[in-house]
């Protein structure tokens, strides 16, 4: 048993997030993944200000830092990301792959759940927080801005997004390609 308690010990510090990228969650995965790599003193290495660590063995801390932030994915996302040789091109891979500011999906989807999300049997304080959690990562993707330009698009896609939400499910499979169109369709 004690054995068994010193293993999950020695795999949770093999990890530098609780939180594993899904796929959906890259922004907030992102964020928490940087903040323990500065408490490290370590963001350098994602940042590309510093891609060869000045230590006695650079290779060591590299692999260490990727190691880090592929155990903090889950599997089927790490499986896809084992040829970046430093923790910048890992970083950069992950980022290009997940980590689109306009991922129109990943703002519908939110949208819908916000609107979607009932207190139900939860305790008033676990809706909130749920709720909360998923405007915050909204917000991640929409940062709060007085550029008139980028409001009334913002509005342009807003009305997209409620008129896909409100087609039939026979439709699931053109909503998905409007989704991926960059810009979206008027």
């Amino acid at each position: 048993m004690a054995q068994e308690g010193q293993h999950k010990a020695t795999n949770n510090s093999l990890k530098l997030t609780n939180a594993l990228l899904n796929g959906k969650n890259y922004l907030t995965w992102a964020k928490v993944a940087a903040r323990a790599l500065s408490g490290q003193e370590m963001r350098e290495y994602i940042t590309g200000e510093n891609n060869v660590p000045e230590v006695a063995n650079p290779l060591l801390l590299t692999d260490k830092i990727i190691t880090w932030l592929t155990n903090s994915m889950e599997s089927s996302i790490a499986e896809l990301f084992h040829l970046p040789d430093t923790t910048f091109e890992l970083w950069e891979a992950v980022k290009a792959m997940y980590g689109q500011e306009n991922n129109y999906s990943r703002i519908y989807q939110l949208k819908l759940e916000i609107q979607q999300e009932k207190q139900g049997t939860r305790k008033h304080v676990e809706y909130l927080g749920t709720l909360q959690k998923k405007k915050d990562e909204l917000r991640l993707y929409r940062p709060a801005t007085i550029d008139l330009a980028i409001i009334k698009k913002r509005e342009e896609e807003d009305d997209i997004f409620e008129y896909l939400a409100g087609l039939n499910p026979s439709y699931k499979a053109v909503r998905a390609q409007i989704m991926n169109t960059v810009p979206l369709p008027s």
